[in-house]
């Protein structure tokens, strides 16, 4: 028979056990949301075959009675796990509107409960909601049709104990079809999409695809963009569009830190061949990685609305510049896999890929700062800092969603800097620089 203190000790690891495995449960739920809506749905009329918005409603954007304001609910879908809530609007666009990183309560992306159409000049609806949220934009230009119609899902809980998310639509114009399928795991803080593009036609079609995620900007946060050029988007900013900038130092301001951007303006990374972008927010302490096949989409945007308080948006696309496009033959698709994922107290990253996010900088005394992030949970990562081709650091790392790993490791100004991570007998790390190349901390 078993004595009392092992039976109370039994009871508390099973309990133990229990919480933690309903902690790490990927739950799905529907609610509501209510936003304060502008009342514009009278004001939309059918549209003309010449018209960019056609065959969808056009909005008559003069008519000053649409800014009547009213409650206006839409349906949720809550995607939730141990590190992150998501809550989608089917019935607007498919967009993540909200994505919550619990270790932190911060939201991911920029959003906003008022809803009010502006006016836009050029392709899409002619107009947009701008309320925010991870949206996707296809198969017009920008601010599509789609981006405020609802869209069809299909909920489906995966042998491995995550939650996907089917969200589906068929353009107007075009029937040409999108899907997008939002995946999240146990003990994860990737948010997983799965993006499948297709013409069932019997015509070629022309389109672009760009999803875009708008984030706050203030003075603290740092865009990650490994390039060198830029391609200007607008005119804004005293040269032509298009015009080919050097990054991220221009005319004596280094432009990967918000504080140092003017007037709004839009940046194209030029010929990049990198898998990750992203930004860090040095007040809040925490960033958000894109990992994405750059030889499917390797579009890449960055634009600031150039006023404090307002929200800076990172785009992933088909084609190089919002002004190409592509073509799609009869019965042929594309599909890609990407990842958006936060990583937080690691005072930036100059690396990422799906597994592992990466910093380093050094100290006036030559000392090599590193920190790990990572979006899942690894267990006995193997760490090795070559110096030079000669170990200096290893040992072994437990990662988890919530934190972020940090080691001050002694160099020269000289050093050859190689770091490799290896997990389940798998490389998922290298990365090699120079000691003089790393950015002082």
């Amino acid at each position: 028979m078993l004595k009392p203190e092992k039976i109370l000790f039994s009871l508390i690891f099973t309990a133990f056990f229990f919480v933690s495995s309903m902690l790490a449960e990927v739950t799905v739920s529907e609610d509501t949301l209510t936003f304060k809506a502008a009342s514009y749905e009278n004001y939309i009329y059918p549209s003309m075959p010449w018209e960019t918005c056609f065959p969808y409603g056009r909005l008559d954007a003069e008519n000053p009675k649409r800014f009547s304001m009213k409650e206006r609910v839409f349906k949720t879908l809550i995607l939730e796990n141990e590190y992150l809530k998501l809550t989608i609007l089917p019935g607007f666009g498919a967009r993540i509107f909200d994505a919550v990183y619990k270790p932190t309560s911060e939201p991911l992306f920029y959003n906003t409960k008022v809803l009010v159409p502006w006016k836009l000049y050029w392709g899409g609806t002619g107009y947009i909601n701008y309320i925010g949220g991870l949206k996707f934009g296809f198969p017009s230009f920008m601010h599509t049709p789609n981006n405020e119609t609802a869209w069809q899902y299909k909920i489906t809980k995966n042998s491995d104990k995550s939650i996907s998310i089917l969200l589906y639509d068929t353009d107007l114009e075009t029937d040409l079809k999108i899907s997008e399928t939002i995946t999240l795991r146990p003990e994860a803080a990737n948010i997983e999409i799965d993006t499948l593009l297709e013409n069932p036609t019997p015509y070629k079609r022309r389109y672009c695809y760009w999803i875009v995620a708008p984030m706050v900007q203030n003075d603290n946060v740092e865009f990650v963009f490994p390039t060198d050029r830029m391609i200007l988007h607008t005119s804004g900013w005293g040269v032509s569009e298009r015009t080919v900038l050097s990054w991220p130092v221009y005319n004596g301001e280094d432009l990967s830190f918000y504080r140092n951007w003017g007037k709004s303006q839009g940046l194209f990374p030029l010929n990049s061949k990198k898998e990750f972008v992203g930004s860090y927010d040095h007040g809040k302490k925490i960033g958000v990685v894109r990992i994405y096949p750059n030889d499917i989409v390797p579009g890449v945007k960055l634009w600031c609305t150039g006023t404090d308080g307002g929200a800076y948006e990172i785009f992933g696309g088909r084609t190089e510049t919002q002004e190409d496009y592509m073509y799609m033959n009869p019965g042929e698709n594309v599909k890609w896999k990407e990842a958006w994922y936060p990583i937080r107290d690691t005072k930036g990253f100059i690396y990422a890929n799906k597994d592992l996010a990466l910093n380093l900088k050094k100290t006036k005394e030559n000392r090599l700062l590193l920190w790990l992030a990572s979006p899942d949970t690894l267990k006995e990562v193997d760490l090795k800092v070559l110096i030079n081709n000669d170990l200096k650091y290893g040992g072994k790392l437990n990662l988890v969603p919530s934190g972020s790993f940090n080691a001050n490791i002694d160099a020269k100004e000289d050093s050859k800097i190689t770091i490799i991570c290896v997990h389940e007998n798998k490389e998922i790390l290298r990365y090699e620089t120079e000691m003089g190349k790393i950015k002082n901390e």
